[in-house]
Order: structure tokens, then C-alpha cells, then sequence
């Protein structure tokens, strides 16, 4: 190789920055009398460059020197031998550094940073991945690693791990950039084995499973029979709200007994237009809405109930409704078979199911003491029909009222049915019953309707009797009948018997047949008791003077005349079929006078 005439060689015993080891610029290899000792590399002619660099028979030199290229400088020192040691090696098919020791990187201060690898078990890999900004990883003075993502000089602690593996992370994050965030697409595709939630917390020996193929955000998966806390929320050292291994959630209470069991003081309260509280202030619980409007209640999705602003209770609907003037508190609307009430009770006594009504002057809700007047309502059932515009128009109505003075323990009380008539608005009395138990008629009808059935019209001074509607009919109806006879009729004078011969015909004497069976009939009297009497009373049956009506029957068949075509004598059928027959002794003392 020629040798060349560099004029910067002269310098080399006043300044050597290093040792610099250059190529020929157009051949091979430098040996060891090509060696140019040169104050700065950029020294070196244009033409002279170095490419490849190869140093053999070094291992004796002392003192530092430098190979430098125009880009990567390698220093080596006293303290070891370059190329003697397979610590520091370049793999460069493989584009690897191999170091078999720590590294210290100083910055010419006065600390060092160490990157040190401690009894590893299996391959480690440090990777810095394709994003714009700085990253950092930081050691901290207690020996924590913290990771910066505004770089090492900014001085704030984004996240770190401290010495015993906890790890920490700053909520420094500004309104618009959360301090912890988890972005981008779900976890979804996979199966209930394979799919896992974005943010996982396993304890020791758990796998998770059946996870949601859609996603899940957090996820906490414990194996069965897991007796610790799931998850704990905590204010100053006390659990505000926990979930149990076994899935209850505990809200005030550590140890929750059902599903969602909460426990204190407070209420409870769902936002929105009309806030829904459930409350145990005063210990008491409470579900109320707290803004002016109603509360609903439902099965199935559908609205069975609503309490509105007023505090009416409205079942089958959600708006009041006006009925016989009254919008009630209480109202059940639905079909008309479904809109009922039923009370049952069940126990092995004499009671059974009540609905009460009462009444009171007091001006405070909840507290008696303050007496009633006599003629205030106790209470009023009304019975009211649409007629059309609206149901407030009542068709009749049952009320209770004080009937006389009340006292302590003293109500004497009445009922009071009403009607309203046709073309009336309102209803009119027609019957009450008095605290004495005497029943009053307002028109004093009562009737049968049924076919042949009658009634019975209690007039100002008489009882007159009617049909099967009501109306007055005269002399179609009997007081009693053969099968059911009144025992005893008690009259201050006899009975009128209509003898108007206007209303007679056939008018004339006794024939000497008739005159015949008089006479005979005189010597029929006879004395005798009844036998239900003597049943009843004994010895004590008194005796009744009379005639017996076979013998009266056999007197006119004797005399050649048939006895059913007078009217003194009676023979009527029974219920059961059989006959009975009977006398009309005013007609019978006519017919005997007659004979006298």
C-alpha cells in the first residue's frame, strides 16, 4: 500500500484527541505501518474515507483509543481489553446487540441509571411501539418504576410500580383527557370460553368463563365458593358498597342477606321529570315521588295502578274519574265483570269480612274525639250510570245517618234507601229503616212481581191490596190461603160484606128443599176441639161450637141438592193435593134464620 503525506501528522504530539485507525480509500485492508495517528477525523481527505476497518494485534495496547466513524464512535477504556470478551457482541444477521452485563448510562452529572436484568426465567422483550409523542419510564427514589407520557423531564407522575408490585395511577388527567381510558373495539367474536372482558380482576385459582360474546367492560371472576368481596368501595376506611362472592350486592352494609340489600338512614332516589324516593327517614320506610306527580305501579309492562298527586289511588287507570259527583280517593276502573271488590276472611270462629264506614266532626285527619250531630251521614253508597255527557248523575243510593242524640258509646243510626224517578236528576227516599227497627215507605207499595203474584198498598188509614205491578186491584186477593190460613184475626168490629143489590142478580125465597137442609143444619151443632190444639195445649185445648162440614155436605145431598153450589160451603185443594173443607158461618146462620 503507498504510503501518504498528511500534514496534520505534525500535530499529533501536541493534541491526540484518540486513535483513529482509517482504510485506504481505493484498496483493502490497513496493516499495522498504515496506522495514522491524526488529531480529528474530519481531518482525513475526502478521498481517504474509511469503509471497513479491521484492528488485529491490539490486545497489548494501553491507554484509551478511539475508532470513530463519520456517524457511531465505540469508546474503550483501561479497564477491560476489546474483542477479549464475548460480553459485547453484534449479531448482524440477526441486527442484535448482545450485552452480558449492566448497562450505565451516565448523563455527566452526578447520578448513573442502570439497566440491570436479575434472574430471569424465560425471555424478556422491552418494545417501544410506533407512536407519535415521548414515553418515558422513569425510577423513582424508592425504588418504583413510573411511566410518563410527557416525557422524563416534565416531572409528573402519570402511573408507576412501586417495590411491591402495587401499581399506581396519577388522576392528573385534564377534563378532556381521562387519567385512565380504555378505547377502541370489544373484545367480541369469540366464544363464552374464549371472549374476556376489557378490564379483568381474577383472584388466585379462577378462570373466567362465559364471559359475553358482545363484550364486557370490567369483569371480576371468582371461583365457586368464593367467600371474599368481589368489589369494595370505600370512603375514609369505611365499605360504602360491596358485592359479595356469592353475587349480593351491599349497599351500607358489609354483609348483604338477599340480592341488593341495603341498609341505613336516607332515601333512595331515581332522577327524572318526577323523582322516585324510597326512603327509611324516621325510620319508617317510604316510596314516594317527590316532585307533584303521580306514582305508577305495573305488572307485565302494563299500568295496573297509579297513585296521583291528590294521593288517589287509581286502579286500571292513570286519570280520575268523577262518579255520582265524587272523585273518589279510591277508584277501580276496568271491564265490568273485572271492576269488583272482594273481601274473604278465613278462621274457625263466627267472624267474617268487614267494610267499614265512619264518620267524624274533628277538622284533623287521623284524630277523633270530635262528636257527630244527629242527621250526619255515617257513610253513602251511590249507584250512578253515564248518561251520556258524564257518571256523575246517580240512579239510587244507600246512606246511614244518626238517628237521635249520639253519646260515648251511644250511635243510634238509620238506612236510608233512595231511588231517583224517571226524568229526575237526583234520587228520592223510598224506604229507611229507623234506629228502632221500624221500616218506613215512602208510597207504602210493596209487591210481588212474578205472574198471579199481588201486593199490598199501605195507605193513609188502610192496607189495600194490589197486583203484580203495584196497582190497586179490588177483590182479587185473599188473606191467606187453604194451605196457609192466618191463625187469628183480631178487628175492633166485623167484616163488611159487600150485599149492594146492584151488584146481585137472581134475587129470590128458600125453596122448600133449601128450607129442608136448614132445619136439618139447626140440629147439626155441635161442640168439639181442634186436633192440632189438643197436640199443642193438652187438656188445655179450649172448645169451639160449630158445625162440621161433612155433616152440612151430607144434609144437602140428603135433601137431593149438590152443597159445592152454595157458598156457605167450602172446599179448597191443597198444596199437597189433598182437600180441606170449610164453612162461611155468616152465609150459614142466614141460610139456618131462614128456616126459623
Amino acid at each position: 500500500m503507498m504510503s501518504r503525506d498528511w500534514s496534520t501528522a505534525r500535530e499529533f504530539g501536541r493534541s491526540m484527541q484518540g486513535l483513529h485507525l482509517l482504510q485506504e480509500a481505493q484498496s483493502g485492508d490497513l496493516s499495522g505501518d498504515d496506522i495514522l495517528f491524526l488529531m480529528n477525523v474530519n481531518e482525513i481527505p475526502a478521498d481517504a474515507q474509511p469503509k471497513k476497518v479491521t484492528v488485529s494485534g491490539l490486545a497489548d495496547a494501553s491507554g484509551p483509543f478511539v475508532v470513530a466513524g463519520s456517524n457511531t464512535q465505540i469508546q474503550y477504556n483501561d479497564n477491560g481489553d476489546f474483542g477479549a470478551s464475548a460480553d459485547l457482541t453484534w449479531d448482524d444477521s440477526a441486527k442484535e446487540l448482545g450485552i452480558g452485563g449492566d448497562i450505565n448510562l451516565d448523563d455527566g452529572g452526578t447520578y448513573e441509571t442502570t439497566v440491570q436484568v436479575v434472574t430471569p426465567t424465560a425471555n424478556r422483550t422491552i418494545s417501544f411501539p410506533d407512536a407519535t409523542g415521548t414515553v418515558a419510564l422513569v425510577a423513582g427514589s424508592t425504588g418504583q418504576v413510573t411511566y410518563n407520557n410527557a416525557g422524563a423531564q416534565a416531572g409528573l407522575t402519570s402511573a408507576n410500580i412501586g417495590s411491591t408490585g402495587e401499581i399506581n395511577i396519577s388522576l392528573a388527567g385534564a377534563a378532556s383527557t381521562p387519567p385512565v381510558s380504555f378505547t377502541g373495539s370489544w373484545f367480541t367474536g369469540g366464544t363464552a370460553t374464549t371472549t374476556k372482558p376489557q378490564l379483568l380482576i381474577e383472584p388466585t385459582g379462577t378462570t373466567s368463563t362465559a364471559w359475553s360474546t358482545s363484550g364486557t367492560g370490567l369483569g371480576v371472576n371468582a371461583v365457586s365458593g368464593f367467600s371474599g368481596r368481589l368489589l369494595d368501595l370505600q370512603t375514609n376506611g369505611t365499605s360504602q358498597m360491596v358485592v359479595q362472592g356469592d353475587g349480593k350486592l351491599g349497599i351500607g352494609t358489609t354483609a348483604p342477606n338477599t340480592t341488593i340489600d341495603v341498609n341505613g338512614t336516607g332515601r333512595f332516589r331515581l332522577n327524572g321529570t318526577n323523582q322516585l324516593v324510597i326512603s327509611t327517614e324516621g325510620g319508617n320506610p317510604y316510596i314516594f315521588s317527590e316532585q307533584n306527580g303521580p306514582l305508577h305501579f305495573g305488572t307485565y309492562s302494563q299500568l295496573r295502578a297509579t297513585i296521583d298527586a291528590s294521593g288517589r289511588l287509581l286502579v286500571g287507570t292513570s286519570t280520575t274519574v268523577s262518579v255520582a259527583g265524587s272523585s273518589a280517593g279510591i277508584q277501580h276502573h276496568g271491564n265490568k265483570s273485572a271492576s269488583s271488590l272482594s273481601l274473604t276472611g278465613y278462621a274457625n270462629n263466627l267472624g267474617g269480612p268487614i267494610l267499614a264506614f265512619g264518620s267524624s266532626r274533628s277538622t284533623t285527619v287521623g284524630t277523633a274525639g270530635t262528636i257527630v250531630s244527629s242527621g250526619d251521614y255515617l257513610g253513602e253508597i251511590r249507584f250512578a250510570g253515564d248518561d251520556g255527557t258524564d257518571i256523575n248523575t246517580s240512579g239510587a243510593s244507600i246512606y246511614a245517618q244518626v238517628d237521635g242524640t249520639p253519646a260515648a258509646n251511644d250511635m243510634p243510626g238509620r238506612l236510608v234507601f233512595s231511588t231517583t224517578a224517571d226524568g229526575a236528576s237526583s234520587p228520592t227516599e223510598r224506604m229507611r229503616i229507623q234506629s228502632d227497627g221500624k221500616i218506613r215507605l215512602t208510597n207504602g207499595v210493596i209487591y210481588a212481581s212474578n205472574v198471579s203474584r199481588s201486593g199490598i198498598y199501605l195507605s193513609a188509614n188502610s192496607w189495600i191490596p194490589t197486583d203484580n205491578t203495584g196497582t190497586n186491584s179490588d177483590n182479587t186477593v185473599s188473606l191467606g190461603t187453604a194451605s196457609v190460613r192466618m191463625s187469628v184475626i183480631y178487628a175492633a168490629t166485623g167484616t163488611i160484606n159487600t150485599s149492594d143489590a146492584n151488584l146481585k142478580q137472581d134475587i129470590g125465597d128458600l125453596d122448600a128443599a133449601e128450607l129442608s137442609v136448614a132445619t136439618a143444619i139447626r140440629g147439626l151443632i155441635r161442640r168439639y176441639r181442634f186436633k192440632d190444639a189438643v197436640e199443642a195445649k193438652g187438656d188445655n185445648a179450649r172448645i169451639h161450637v160449630g158445625v162440621v162440614a161433612q155433616e152440612v155436605e151430607q144434609a144437602f145431598v140428603d135433601s137431593g141438592l149438590d152443597p159445592r153450589r152454595y157458598a156457605l160451603f167450602c172446599e179448597d185443594e191443597l198444596e199437597d193435593g189433598t182437600k180441606r173443607l170449610g164453612i162461611r158461618y155468616d152465609e150459614l146462620l142466614a141460610f139456618v134464620i131462614a128456616a126459623l
